[in-house]
């Protein structure tokens, strides 16, 4: 995939449209893509609220994958490393159709990690999925 390098960019690019934005891009345009390789986690039931306009909310089951960021610092004085940690991190979940990331454009929830089986949790739903 592609990826401007910018965060929460939402503008990700695909598959059969790499090669397209590849051969009618200037090179500047390309310079500010980064080519990575996509990941495809396992796909898993996530509760998410469904709200729709004049109803009321509801929790559903919703096939989903996880994306896991880590938050880190580096401080560096020339060639001295003066710091490089992990100082955090954060687990959003979106729909597993879902191409675009962004909790902000409402792509993806905040999530938790699910440490348990989900029948302990939702023994009445847990072969349910949305």
């Amino acid at each position: 995939m592609l990826k401007p390098q910018l965060e929460g960019s939402g503008d990700l690019i695909f598959d059969d449209d790499i090669p397209r934005v590849l051969t009618s891009s200037t090179s500047e345009q390309l310079a500010k893509l980064i080519l990575m390789e996509r990941v495809r986690p396992p796909v898993t039931a996530s509760p998410v609220f469904r709200a729709e306009p004049g109803l009321r909310p509801e929790v559903v089951l919703r096939d989903s994958v996880g994306e896991l960021g880590m938050f880190g610092t580096f401080v560096a004085d020339g060639s001295t490393i003066l710091c490089n940690e992990v100082v955090g991190h954060l687990l959003r979940s979106k729909g597993k159709q879902t191409n675009q990331g962004g909790v902000f454009v409402g792509n993806a929830v905040v999530d938790v990690p699910l440490l348990v089986p989900p029948d302990i949790f939702w023994p009445a739903t847990a072969a349910k999925s949305l």
